[in-house]
């Protein structure tokens, strides 16, 4: 059954009438998807460093937000994690996961990089892989100028943005960043390209370590947890933990649910094992 914290926020949804993400206009969800951030989000209370930053990119420039720990545990250049927001590819932004990306750099004495890819339906796909891609390229070129350790780069996200993560971490390991495009392949062709569903790579060994965290109540469980099992049938060292009473996205929601605490806490430490 859901976590009764859960179920208290899904009741309070549903007296607000709130309606359903799918029922809306993309401008209008990408409104609704930042209000809702706002409500169920723990605001920062941690100084950190920001800094409104561009990587470039074939098409233009990509928008990017540095994040700093206050008091980071070493000296010397900081590991970094490169973030990518959640949002179905279609919401969400550097906002509307600020206070998470603040609550990870403190957390593990790890710098952020957050980067907001381009979204749909303006751009279709794979133009967020590209923007991905691209940003990993720069953070590789700029580390040095920012403080950076470029040999110690993790790579995370939610949602939208952990698919996204993984399919950099897949395309990094080829040290292919030639993105092939694809805007107007049929939808079925899609479906099945690997980049929309890294799940699909037919070879998945020699990546990183990786964390892959799932929700009791989420569609996306099973596949989350089929890609956990085939990092490790590939020999990849691979951490995989279910919230079971938790929902999809509930690890934005630390204002109203104490496992999504939990959850970044849990991100943070395995960040600050790994870097």
């Amino acid at each position: 059954m859901l976590h009764p914290q859960c179920q208290a926020l899904i009741d309070d949804f549903t007296r607000l009438a709130m309606p359903p993400t799918y029922t809306l206009a993309p401008v209008e969800a990408k409104l609704a998807f930042a209000q809702r951030c706002v409500a169920t989000q723990l605001p920062s209370v941690v100084e950190v460093t920001t800094r409104a930053l561009n990587a470039t990119a074939a098409h233009g420039d990509i928008p990017v937000r540095l994040y700093r720990p206050a008091m980071p545990g070493h000296g010397g250049p900081l590991p970094v994690c490169l973030y990518f927001h959640g949002g179905g590819w279609v919401v969400g932004d550097l906002d509307t996961h600020d206070n998470l990306c603040r609550q990870l750099a403190h957390a593990s004495g790890c710098a952020i990089v957050a980067v907001h890819y381009r979204l749909a339906p303006e751009h279709r796909f794979p133009g967020a892989v590209e923007d991905a891609v691209a940003a990993l390229h720069w953070v590789r070129a700029t580390a040095p100028t920012l403080g950076l350790d470029v040999n110690r780069i993790a790579i995370a996200g939610d949602s939208a943005g952990g698919g996204l993560a993984t399919v950099v971490a897949i395309v990094d390991r080829e040290r292919d960043t030639k993105v092939a495009p694809l805007h107007y392949a049929p939808a079925s062709q899609q479906q099945l390209d690997w980049r929309a569903s890294p799940v699909l790579h037919p070879a998945l060994s020699g990546l990183p370590p990786a964390l892959v965290i799932t929700a009791g109540y989420d569609p996306l469980r099973d596949e989350g947890q089929a890609y956990a099992r085939r990092l490790s049938d590939a020999g990849v060292s691979v951490e995989s933990v279910c919230f079971d009473q938790q929902v999809h996205g509930f690890v934005l929601m630390t204002r109203r649910l104490d496992e999504a605490s939990v959850a970044v806490k849990l991100c943070a430490d395995r960040l600050q094992r790994a870097l």
